[in-house]
């Protein structure tokens, strides 16, 4: 089910938007980071720290946000998510991964919100809205 507000719609993430995520992610993380950190920083923090985690996919707690273009094309804006596994964050291959559940009484957090894990932006979007801000459980 997508939810749809101004010119954007937002749904769940599904295996086949993989591809698309991995290039926004890496088009996010080299603009918008690219003043605060060497190429080679990102390099490393795209393999790691910044990358598609499909456990969340599965999880059905990663969202897309889409563009809505002139006749109904659509185009990939944002997408981030939240988790309710131990790993914290990071990409399939990031280094400490756990994907036990959290337990729900050892975790300090605010009453009612989940662990956030990221949200990655096309920097084409930056200024549009609060895109980020729209995914549901962030």
């Amino acid at each position: 089910m997508a939810a749809r507000a101004d010119n954007f719609v937002i749904r769940l993430a599904i295996s086949a938007d993989i591809p698309a995520l991995r290039e926004l992610i890496d088009k996010s993380v080299r603009i918008l980071q690219r003043e605060d950190y060497s190429a080679e920083q990102l390099d490393a923090a795209l393999g790691t720290a910044y990358g598609v985690d499909t456990q969340l996919i599965a999880d059905e707690t990663y969202y897309v946000v889409e563009a809505v273009e002139a006749a109904d094309e659509r185009a990939l804006a944002a997408c981030g998510g939240w988790s309710m596994r131990k790993t914290l964050y990071g990409s399939d291959h990031g280094p400490c991964r756990d994907n036990s559940m959290l337990d729900p009484e050892g975790v300090f957090r605010a009453p009612g919100v989940d662990a956030a894990r990221d949200c990655q932006l096309d920097s084409e979007n930056l200024r549009r809205c609060r895109l980020c801000t729209r995914i549901p459980a962030i």
